[in-house]
């Protein structure tokens, strides 16, 4: 119980938020439905209220997810730094590098509290953790670790060892995650298209018997429908694989001799690409002018052009840096191998780095010559290379020249460091191929349910409807019905592809463009 009562005092619980939410939706329920109905507003408490019991444990198993998807390249990190460092350095080194290893930089700070704060012994340290630690992957590798080094054994023999298992089972981790999210998809697919579709025959029914909407289509459309959607997209981003599309670290200016450069919008849009939203007032103001000078029917109509030109910056910034990234992760291997290459012959890193700037490697050939600019001018190698860190801000660049920078900073031999960092980024490369490839089929399956939910109502509305000569009044619910629909079966597809609501912008763009051919130009006519 002790160990379950630690464990759940490291997580962020605000409960408070939660029953306040609860308290809300039954007042804004009770407030609008007939006091028959008013049961709902008992089932959103009881909701509520698991949603406490359950967010826990479901930040508990976000983290050791976490955890054990950093730790196989936290132990090759060690490795590669086990001759040149001592045990404690090498778990502060992985403290400090919080921007790469989260959640697992988080478990080893508790090591360096109890070291530098409370004043015991590095095993003791150890012990400590390996008791309150919530993944049992850290908890096996690091009751083996302390044997190790009480009984005198050959530590990166130890390291090595356990990479190969480590890994493993961070592979059966990920595809067991993706089962889950098969079972999730399958529960969008029942929320999303099944119930979408049902709605709309019975909407179409009841127009046909000259019974107008009740409360309880309202109900659905605007609470249970969001509500659902954003729990299922909760759980997807809890148990999905993320992709690490982050700052290594702040952008500063980048210094040339005694000068700085500051940053521009651009240089600040490539390391955030939040910052990208301040250039949506130039699509939104064309948009408005369309809006003005087109006649469109459905103010949904003006509500999609408004949301997509407002949002198009954001989604073409961080697709810009998603792919930005993996250019970077996939440049590293060669990167790495061709510095172990011209080590091997002799040349000092300085020279190395004259060497491999006029490469083809790509990006980072470019940024080698500005590091090598930096040098001219009077900076030290290492000062040169934190700039080139802080340029590219990515986290996997960051691990490898901190690996490069500490590891020549100890010794001259770093072919087994550099031989060990190419293998687990390369490992790297391929477990993220695996999992994009698995979350696009999921992907595909979202694609294939909301384009069936609108044939549906394409069908209904503007064939039977019309045959029947039925004035039809569906069209406007059901064209909310659909932005909703289509807002997140977007987000889920962006989740189910790379681990990031934000992949699903341009879904759910497609979608919200679908949405409106559909309505103002397939069904012109339909609704009058």
């Amino acid at each position: 119980m002790l160990k379950e009562v630690i464990m759940l005092a490291r997580l962020d619980v605000e409960p408070w938020k939660i029953y306040a939410l609860s308290a809300i939706s039954g007042i804004i329920v009770s407030a609008t439905l007939y006091p028959i109905l008013s049961w709902i507003s008992l089932i959103l408490g009881a909701s509520a209220s698991a949603a406490v019991l359950l967010y826990p444990f479901l930040a508990l198993k976000s983290r050791r997810i976490g955890i054990d998807l950093a730790l196989p390249h936290a132990i090759a990190y060690m490795q590669s730094l086990c001759g040149v460092m001592n045990v404690y350095s090498m778990i502060k080194q992985i403290f400090e590098e919080r921007d790469i290893y989260k959640e697992l930089s988080d478990e080893f700070s508790f090591v360096v509290r109890d070291v530098e704060v409370m004043g015991a012994s590095v095993l003791k340290a150890l012990r400590n953790l390996a008791e309150s630690t919530p993944s049992e992957n850290l908890k096996d590798f690091l009751e083996g670790f302390i044997l190790v080094i009480e009984s005198g054994g050959d530590v990166k023999g130890y390291l090595g060892k356990k990479i190969e298992l480590v890994r493993e089972r961070a592979k059966k981790q990920m595809e067991m995650n993706m089962r889950t999210l098969e079972i999730l998809s399958e529960v969008f697919v029942v929320l999303f298209v099944a119930l979408p579709i049902f709605l709309a025959i019975s909407l179409f029914t009841m127009r046909i018997l000259g019974t107008n909407l009740s409360r309880m289509f309202y109900l659905y459309t605007y609470v249970f429908l969001p509500l659902g959607g954003l729990i299922v997209l909760y759980l997807v981003d809890v148990m999905n694989v993320k992709e690490e599309l982050g700052v290594a670290r702040g952008v500063r200016g980048i210094r040339f001799g005694a000068g700085e450069v500051k940053p521009t919008i651009l240089d600040r849009i490539k390391m955030n690409y939040y910052y990208s939203l301040l250039l949506s007032p130039i699509p939104l103001s064309i948009a408005l002018a369309i809006t003005r000078i087109w006649r469109y029917r459905y103010p949904e109509t003006a509500l999609i052009i408004v949301l997509v030109s407002t949002l198009l910056p954001l989604c073409v910034a961080f697709e810009w840096r998603a792919r930005y990234v993996r250019r970077i992760d996939r440049e590293i291997p060669e990167f790495l191998r061709q510095i172990l290459n011209l080590k091997e012959i002799g040349l000092t890193l300085q020279g190395i780095v004259r060497m491999i700037r006029e490469s083809e490697i790509g990006v980072i050939s470019r940024e080698l010559r500005r590091v090598e600019a930096s040098v001219e001018l009077g900076s030290t190698l290492k000062d040169a290379f934190v700039e080139f860190v802080n340029r590219v801000g990515v986290s996997s660049i960051r691990r490898a020249i901190s690996i490069l920078v500490r590891a020549s900073e100890a010794t001259e031999n770093i072919r087994d460091v550099l031989v060990t960092a190419i293998e687990d980024f390369e490992y790297g490369i391929r477990m993220r191929d695996l999992r994009f490839a698995t979350g696009f089929s999921y992907a595909v399956v979202v694609y294939i349910s909301f384009f069936i939910f609108l044939y549906t109502i394409y069908v209904l509305t503007g064939t039977f409807m019309t045959k029947l000569g039925v004035k039809n009044l569906l069209i406007e619910p059901l064209y909310r019905v659909s932005l909703i629909v289509s807002t997140f079966s977007g987000l889920l597809a962006g989740e189910m592809e790379g681990g990031h609501a934000l992949y699903g912008l341009k879904h759910v763009f497609i979608f919200l463009i679908s949405s409106l051919i559909t309505f103002e130009f397939l069904l012109k006519g339909v609704g009058v």
